[in-house]
């Protein structure tokens, strides 16, 4: 990258995070510093490749402001919902009231960390900081079990087709696991079949004038 290139990135820099640097060095040094060394923060807001940060570090004799790498990115949150609301043109206060609307939403700690560019362990903590109430794996085994496309698909088939499908057929033919399966026809919600051989069970939705054809 050129020094063009660099004042480029510098001026985007300072417009999208309404900053006032006069240059690159100017830029690294005060960001180097915020960030306790964290180089993965800064290639993430520059939009440039560790390479290039690398070098431009080195040129500017700033390596001793780095840190190892394995030590982590250090997260603002402040910048997390700044980001965000540039983003979306949301004008969301706080990070607790964004966490809280996108774990309503999702109600999966790995989809909020996505939608913020996030590590989830990091969101987890903050979770955990704000006294935020989750539940494990994206709502209650009840919630999970109770929603879903597979739901739909299921009561959309017969029952006289349904009697004669095992749990896991039919977890196979509406798409679900077949835990969740077994837990819901346990509830009678639906006839199945049971006992049966797996090879028997195999040809249980083929109408039995056409078995002999399948043998």
């Amino acid at each position: 990258m050129t020094s063009e290139d660099w004042a480029q990135v510098v001026e985007e820099y300072n417009t999208t995070y309404k900053k006032k640097f006069t240059g690159i060095g100017d830029l690294l040094k005060t960001e180097l510093t915020r960030y306790t060394g964290h180089r993965a923060t800064l290639i993430r807001r520059l939009g440039v490749t560790h390479h290039y940060l690398n070098k431009i570090i080195n040129e500017h004799n700033l390596s001793h402001l780095c840190i190892d790498s394995k030590k982590g990115t250090r997260i603002f949150w402040d910048d997390v919902l700044f980001e965000y609301n540039e983003r979306h043109g949301t004008n969301i206060k706080d990070d607790k009231t964004l966490l809280e609307t996108l774990y309503h939403h999702h109600k999966d700690i790995k989809k909020v960390a996505g939608a913020i560019f996030v590590s989830w362990v990091l969101v987890h903590r903050r979770l955990i900081f704000h006294n935020i109430e989750r539940s494990p794996r994206g709502g209650s085994k009840a919630q999970r079990r109770s929603s879903g496309p597979w739901l739909t698909k299921l009561k959309n088939i017969p029952d006289s087709v349904t009697s004669n499908l095992t749990p896991s057929q039919l977890a196979d033919r509406v798409g679900c696991a077949y835990s969740t399966m077994s837990a819901y026809l346990r509830r009678g919600e639906k006839p199945f079949t049971s006992g049966l051989s797996a090879r028997h069970n195999s040809f249980a939705c083929i109408p039995e004038a056409e078995h002999n054809v399948c043998l």
